[in-house]
C-alpha cells in the first residue's frame, strides 16, 4: 500500500467515524425525553391516556418552542404542541415535568417540561380557558 492509499483509507475511516457519531448526538439536540404517566395527563388540546411517550423537539433549527409527542415507542406520532421558553435557577440530573391542577374530574396538564442539565425548558401553551382559575 503506497503513502496515497494509507492516506485516503485513513480519511475513509476518520469519515466513517464522523458520520457513525452524529446520531449519538441526536438525543441532546432534540431533547427527547421518554415519560410514563401513571395517570391521564391533558396536553394542550388533548388527553394522553396513561402510559409511556416520548417529548422531543420538532425538527426545526429556527423554531425550538414546538414539542412532538409520539407514543412509547417513537412509532407514531401523537401530537404537536407548542410552548414558550420558561427559565430556571437549578439544574437537575434527571428531565422535569410540572404538572398543574386542572379541577376536580380533570386530569392534571402538563405546566412545564425540562431536559436534563438545562436551564431553559418549555411551558406548554394552553387557550386561557383551560388554565387553572383561580
Amino acid at each position: 500500500m503506497n503513502w496515497l492509499e494509507k492516506v485516503l483509507l485513513g480519511f475513509s475511516v476518520f469519515a466513517l467515524l464522523v458520520v457513525l457519531a452524529i446520531p449519538a448526538r441526536a438525543g441532546i439536540w432534540n431533547e427527547k425525553t421518554e415519560l410514563k404517566f401513571s395517570e391521564p395527563v391533558e396536553v394542550p388540546g388533548r388527553v394522553l391516556p396513561a402510559g409511556r411517550y416520548i417529548f422531543k423537539l420538532f425538527n426545526s433549527p429556527s423554531d425550538r418552542d414546538i414539542v412532538e409527542i409520539m407514543n412509547g415507542t417513537g412509532t407514531r406520532l401523537v401530537d404537536i404542541v407548542d410552548a414558550m421558553p420558561v427559565y430556571r435557577y437549578q439544574t437537575t440530573a434527571n428531565p422535569v415535568v410540572t404538572l398543574e391542577s386542572r379541577g376536580a374530574h380533570t386530569p392534571e396538564g402538563i405546566d412545564t417540561w425540562f431536559y436534563p442539565a438545562k436551564h431553559y425548558g418549555l411551558e406548554f401553551l394552553y387557550p386561557t380557558s383551560r388554565k387553572q382559575r383561580g
